[in-house]
């Protein structure tokens, strides 16, 4: 019976939910917050970094990085 148990308790470790990821600001990478180069705190919030590339282009432009981004104009239609 003991070893249902731990069989039980072990399926419960494997069901559970993964680590969370976050998305570096910068280049898009999902990255597991643990495994980031650098932080950086800005306007109250953490944000994680894959490479210090990345952490040093968010330090010096972070609200490029934090706007939304604009949407460009439809392509105008081919000529006939």
């Amino acid at each position: 019976m003991e070893t249902e148990d731990h069989n039980s308790q072990a399926r419960l470790n494997d069901s559970a939910t993964p680590a969370a990821t976050v998305v570096d600001p910068v280049c898009g990478m999902e990255i597991n917050p643990a495994d980031a180069v650098g932080t950086l705190d800005y306007k109250g919030r953490t944000y994680y970094f894959c490479s210090p590339s990345c952490l040093e282009r968010f330090h010096a432009e972070p609200e490029k990085f934090l706007a939304p981004p604009t949407e460009k104009p439809a392509p105008a239609p081919a000529a006939e």
